[in-house]
């Protein structure tokens, strides 16, 4: 299963490198450390440490994990519908990491500038912009979801 999902991420990967996207594959120590900063930038402390564990455990076993389910509730955003180069608050050099649901597969970084919403949009997953302070979560039905800790306390976006 790991190893047919894998065939598919590269095949991802290549398309988004042929339509001129700088798309780069983390280390699996460069991942674990993105997804660290990222526990501790969106969940705060006490569910860093929760997440973290469920991560390892479905690293383990291959399992997925729902970014939307430890994010919580999405934001508003400063417009109706979301965009993509919302995460970096429209700062062309800004790069961003994504995490697929399925942990075995790589994370990778590219330019927020390169990427479409038609094409961020149409792949589930949890995009962070550590520089802008913001995530994106974007369900298997494409549902796309906004997550901004400065943003807490204000009505949810749905």
């Amino acid at each position: 299963m790991i190893a047919a999902l894998r065939r598919i991420h590269r095949k991802q990967m290549s398309r988004l490198r042929d339509l001129s996207l700088d798309v780069v594959e983390l280390s699996a120590a460069q991942a674990r450390d993105a997804q660290i900063r990222f526990a501790r930038a969106f969940l705060g402390a006490e569910r860093a440490t929760a997440f973290l564990a469920e991560s390892d455990a479905a690293q383990a076993t291959g399992r997925e994990i729902d970014y939307a389910l430890w994010l919580g509730e999405g934001f508003p955003l400063p417009e109706i519908k979301p965009r993509f180069g919302w995460l970096s608050d429209w700062h062309p050099k800004t790069t961003c990491i994504r995490f697929d649901r399925r942990v075995a597969l790589p994370a990778v970084r590219f330019s927020v500038a390169g990427m479409l919403d038609e094409w961020a949009f149409s792949w589930p997953g949890a995009y962070v912009c550590f520089d802008g302070g913001r995530a994106l979560h974007v369900s298997l039905d494409r549902e796309v979801a906004c997550y901004d800790p400065k943003a807490r306390g204000k009505a949810p976006y749905r």
